[in-house]
């Protein structure tokens, strides 16, 4: 158990993650989620991630032209050495120190370890990074403090806010340019981090003047101010207000320089095809909505046509509320959620007082939902994959004005601590169903729970996601301040195969039996696949299966290739190559014997909907009978009468 880091170390997952990679960049995200998404990836990995890196700051719409938010307004007389400081010497230089870091530091080290974000404080590399790129060093252009009542001034003497941007001069209003970072002061102690805002384009952040909202001054989400009051600003020579931390070791080699690459290129669409059974969920990229509040199964049955259900529709039309994490085995069709059933339960901010949670499994698919107490699941846990045969837990709880982070195993209860050789770790699910640590710091490996290294780390970069796919790893390296993703494939031992760059968004998710590996990727100028949506020209986000070998082919999968009105692109989580039939009785259920014969026992009854495993190898036919295998993996028998295939 550890005090003070308020997050879960899941994202994808960092885009969570160092990526996760999908950030959604007027987003809501809680520190928890924020852990959650960079350490697992969201929802394939085994964790459903409902909220991202980069806080909403677009609800609000800009002034009205001729209010006082948008006139000019003086701040406090400068005080400060810096030339054209508009407010006391420590914020600039402070604001100096927030541009150094941004543009040839680690801006990690503006996290203090009491900050709500201090789980994972290289989200703040990724979340700020996706909104500034752009032709210019990111570079601050203002300076908030809040505004303390009607009437009155603005002072920075409690909190405050660092505005940056990397847009070129006199585009600074351009759409998504503009990054602000919120903290409050802590005496002669680092300030502490509470915001992380895309600013949509008012223009008394570039111009001078004030906002009617609280929540871009720095103060903590629940403060009360008359608003914020922005002054121009343009950072000075860097200094720093307090040391900076020593970086953890780093190895001593790293395992991708001269590895055998491939640099990804796009290639043709291609079509999801009879045995295939894809897992996606749809939602936006790079706007304030969660990216993943569904989840569907698509396949195609004999005849080709295709077919789609929605596997938590049903469930949440019972119980209400929405889902808060979920952890998922594709494979046997084994799903367990999180429902927060009333109130809010964590994300952005604390946990309402009214949050309940709620907790379901599926053994058949998510076809048919059972509630299991939430024994041990506050509202601020979340489920982060499986392992051990259990639902790995992060969990966060309020201490005073610190947080304590724990995790642990759900149902028993099992606490996890992780091995002391990974430093600061998020638990992952890793091989055989085994757990693993995924470490946070630049040059971070990945950890059985011995402490022996699975993976190695890579100088200057964050380990962002794993998944272990039949005897291998896919791992993905993110650069510490820096664009740039490569992904690589491990084999068994832990032997690097092959190194895949030239990367600006890559969501591993998975591997097909034919080696190809099924990922979330954007694309530059792809192909468009047939029936593509206008909106893939805007945002070329497509899930691809890639030849990773001498190709280097990304192609995109046909079915995928739209942008639905009101429920954005469709993102993939996992396919499962199996044939499968559907049961089809029009009944309760259908019994799975082990036999083909009436009277042989029964391995389980199957609803209508649930799909079963195709088994052709030592198979003898039996007229009237398909051999089958369940979603729990028993081999079995069901009369051919009430499937359809």
């Amino acid at each position: 158990m550890r005090k003070g880091r308020p997050g879960a170390p899941f994202a994808r997952q960092a885009r969570n993650h160092a990526a996760m990679r999908y950030v959604e960049r007027a987003m809501k995200v809680s520190p928890r989620l924020l852990a959650l998404l960079l350490a697992m990836g969201a929802f394939g990995a085994g964790a459903l991630a409902v909220a991202w890196l980069l806080d909403d700051a677009g609800d609000a719409p800009p002034p009205a032209a001729g209010s006082p938010t948008t006139a000019a307004t003086a701040m406090p007389s400068p005080t400060s050495a810096v030339t054209g400081c508009p407010v006391a010497a420590a914020v600039c230089d402070f604001a100096d120190r927030v541009q150094r870091e941004f543009r040839d530091g680690d801006p990690r080290t503006l996290v203090s370890p009491k900050s709500q974000y201090a789980a994972e404080p290289s989200g703040i590399t990724t979340a700020a990074g996706q909104v500034l790129r752009g032709p210019t060093a990111p570079r601050v252009i203002a300076i908030g403090c809040p505004l303390t009542g009607a009437g009155t001034g603005a002072s920075c003497d409690e909190a405050f806010s660092v505005v940056l941007t990397a847009a070129a001069v006199g585009d600074e209003l351009a759409p998504n340019a503009r990054a602000l970072l919120g903290f409050t002061r802590d005496g002669d102690n680092l300030p502490v981090l509470t915001r992380l805002v895309m600013l949509p384009p008012f223009d008394a952040v570039v111009t001078g003047g004030d906002v009617p909202r609280c929540d871009l001054s720095g103060l903590p989400e629940l403060a009360t101010c008359a608003g914020t009051r922005f002054a121009p600003y343009r950072g000075g020579p860097a200094v720093s207000l307090t040391p900076t931390p020593t970086p953890r070791p780093q190895p001593a080699t790293d395992p991708l320089e001269g590895a055998e690459s491939v640099v990804l290129r796009p290639g043709e669409a291609v079509s999801l095809g009879y045995g295939s059974i894809a897992y996606t969920s749809a939602g936006c990229y790079a706007c304030g909505r969660p990216r993943i509040p569904n989840l569907f199964r698509t396949y195609r049955d004999s005849a080709g046509q295709l077919h789609t259900d929605d596997l938590l529709g049903p469930l949440l039309a019972s119980t209400g509320g929405y889902p808060s994490s979920i952890a998922a085995d594709w494979e046997r069709g084994h799903f367990v959620v999180q429902v927060c059933a009333r109130g809010h339960c964590g994300g952005e901010g604390d946990p309402s007082a009214d949050a309940l949670v709620r907790v379901f499994r599926s053994r058949d698919g998510g076809i048919t939902w059972r509630e299991e107490p939430a024994t041990g699941l506050e509202p601020a846990a979340f489920l982060a994959g499986f392992a051990n045969g259990e639902v790995i837990v992060i969990a966060t709880q309020r201490r005073g004005a610190e947080y304590v982070e724990t995790h642990f195993l759900w149902p028993s209860l099992t606490p996890l601590v992780a091995p002391a050789a990974a430093g600061p770790a998020a638990p992952i699910p890793g091989r055989d169903g085994a757990l693993a640590w995924r470490a946070f710091d630049v040059g971070g490996a990945l950890y059985d729970q011995s402490g022996a290294v699975l993976l190695p780390g890579s100088p200057g970069r964050y380990l962002a996601s794993v998944l272990a796919i039949g005897p291998s790893w896919l791992a993905q390296y993110v650069p510490a301040g820096a664009a740039g993703e490569t992904a690589a494939v491990f084999d068994g031992t832990g032997r690097l195969v092959r190194a895949l760059t030239g990367l600006s968004f890559f969501d591993l998710r998975g591997q097909l039996p034919s080696g190809q590996l099924v990922a979330n990727v954007e694309l530059a100028n792809p192909p468009a696949p047939p029936g593509a949506s206008a909106c893939k020209q805007q945002q070329p986000v497509y899930a691809a299966l890639v030849n990773w070998g001498t190709t280097g082919t990304v192609h995109p999968i046909a079915e995928f290739a739209t942008c639905e009105p009101n429920q954005g692109h469709t993102f993939v989580n996992a396919i499962v190559a199996r044939e499968v039939v559907r049961v089809a009785t029009g009944a309760d259920c259908l019994n799975v014997r082990a036999e083909p014969a009436t009277t042989a026992a029964v391995h389980g009854c199957f609803a209508d909907g649930v799909l079963l495993y195709r088994r052709f190898e030592g198979v003898t036919p039996a007229a009237g009978w398909i051999a089958v295998v369940t979603p729990g993996g028993e081999s079995g028998w069901v009369n051919e009468s009430y499937v359809t295939r």
